[in-house]
């Protein structure tokens, strides 16, 4: 059977699926990782803009698996740029390779040497469990600086119903009620008093009284 390359690359960040900049750094260097090693043809890239699911919601990972179990009577070799794109959770990174191995597959990345050894599995484990570390720890920054920013009244998310930011740049995203503060703050009232019985009656409510007062 012939041995053939397919090239997995992933993005974890809303930023770099809009720029599209990082699939394509990541599928310059596995092709160029492929060239330099063995001159095996490159069937086919899968490309994952993958953000927050869980690792079988990925698209294309799922289509990488289906690809490989309808093309049985060829050898693969995956290629990923590193450790990381692959996953960055110990569990799923055994998980995905489980479901590798089950399939005759190989695992390549020009950042890591993949070898079946304990030595290299300990280095392999030190790697995924250090980018896990990252991950959980800048998770647990952003939460931090956050929780800080609404502490100062400051807004984080989604802009709530009437309500805006404020225009003085030196207080940016301070959220204000807007100049209909009044007829908003008696239709929560009616809200909380179960008067109004839903969001879309008091939006209801609220257009009623700005198109008839």
């Amino acid at each position: 059977m012939k041995l053939k390359w397919l090239i997995y690359c992933r993005v974890s960040s809303a930023k770099q699926v809009k720029e599209w900049n990082g699939l394509t750094s990541q599928q310059k260097r596995c092709i160029d990782y492929a060239h330099n090693t063995l001159w095996i043809e490159i069937e086919r890239t899968f490309n994952d803009e993958w953000v927050s699911w869980w690792v079988f919601e990925r698209k294309s990972i799922r289509e990488l698996f289906k690809y490989i179990d309808e093309n049985k009577k060829s050898d693969y070799i995956v290629i990923f740029e590193d450790l990381n794109r692959l996953s960055r959770d110990i569990q799923v990174h055994w998980l995905l390779k489980a479901e590798f191995k089950k399939r005759w597959v190989e695992l390549a990345s020009p950042n890591f040497q993949f070898e079946e050894s304990p030595e290299w599995a300990f280095r392999e484990n030190m790697s995924v469990s250090m980018a896990q570390y990252e991950k959980d720890k800048n998770k647990q920054r952003v939460n931090d600086r956050m929780r800080a920013r609404l502490e100062q009244w400051f807004w984080c998310f989604k802009l709530p119903m009437w309500y805006k930011y404020s225009t003085n740049a030196q207080w940016w995203k301070e959220i204000l009620l807007d100049e209909n503060h009044k007829i908003i703050k008696k239709a929560l009232t009616h809200f909380s008093d179960n008067r109004l019985k839903s969001i879309n009656d008091v939006d209801c409510w609220n257009a009623y009284r700005n198109t008839y007062s």
